[in-house]
């Protein structure tokens, strides 16, 4: 019984962080909240899985078993799902970043760089 709230809870959460990433601009700290308390039900939700598992072993029905592992998948799938997301969402704020940190240093103004005096080279002449 406890494990159908924990789902309702893991559900609600996996559908707000995957409303927050496909907005176009995410919420960093919504995405990151979320992200743990996605990962902490899961956690409980593993738990409850574990317990049912073995109760329906005991059973020995190979229907039931298979069905309650399949549905097991289905969490575990969407959990994965997130954590790629998530990451591909934080490499790409690091790309853009990294992206504007080269524009800044690069596009600094001609009165900021420094000048340098290079000797003047003289080329000889063979023949």
């Amino acid at each position: 019984m406890q494990r159908k709230y924990v789902r309702t809870a893991f559900t609600k959460t996996y559908n707000n962080l995957i409303s927050n990433l496909n907005e176009t601009e995410p919420n960093l700290e919504v995405v990151n909240m979320s992200m743990a308390k996605l990962e902490r039900l899961a956690l409980d939700l593993n738990k409850f899985d574990d317990q049912i598992l073995s109760l329906v072993l005991q059973e020995k029905d190979e229907d039931k078993y298979g069905t309650e592992y399949a549905s097991i998948e289905v969490y575990q799938d969407h959990l994965e799902a997130a954590k790629i997301k998530v990451n591909t969402y934080l490499n790409e704020i690091a790309r853009k970043d990294s992206a504007k940190t080269e524009l800044s240093s690069c596009s600094s103004p001609r009165s900021h760089r420094r000048k340098l005096k290079l000797p003047k080279i003289e080329l000889k002449e063979f023949g």
